[in-house]
């Protein structure tokens, strides 16, 4: 079930965590955005420091399009731009948290309101759309955990 935890929208799993960064490309693809990028913050950690995480991957994700419109407006939003979301081994499961727009927009009062707010409801209704999405098929395959 997804829970709205203010700064993130979360869904615990059975799946994978493998499975589920390529389950959330593909439907981030499907809403038009972009993953700039996928880091493998658990392993870059290990391989730093010596020290152990469980799996843990940040996804940056965006739109070109509506993040040039707000870095037009200021460039402090590329503050928050790209947007991210979590994908990480967690209490015996797999969590996925996408960063919650709405809650960067009440943080953003120096940059021009207008610009964040339209890149904001665009990437909040495509994240939202995103995990519905990979709810209902993790419910299909009968492997959601709730948190």
């Amino acid at each position: 079930m997804l829970s709205n935890q203010g700064l993130s929208i979360r869904l615990w799993t059975n799946l994978s965590e493998d499975v589920v960064c390529r389950r959330v490309g593909e439907l981030v693809r499907q809403e038009g955005l972009e993953v700039a990028s996928q880091m493998d913050a658990s392993g870059l950690i290990e391989s730093e420091t010596g020290l152990r995480l469980e799996k843990f991957t940040i996804l940056n994700v965006w739109n070109p399009l509506a993040s040039y419109y707000a870095l037009l407006a200021s460039p402090e939003a590329g503050f928050f731009v790209p947007f991210r979301i979590v994908v990480a081994s967690y209490h015996g499961g797999t969590l996925v948290a996408a960063m919650n727009p709405r809650w960067l927009a009440e943080l953003a009062d120096a940059i021009d309101k207008l610009s964040f707010e339209l890149l904001v409801t665009e990437i909040s209704a495509k994240f939202g759309r995103i995990l519905r999405a990979l709810e209902a098929a993790v419910a299909a395959e009968g492997t959601q955990k709730v948190a």
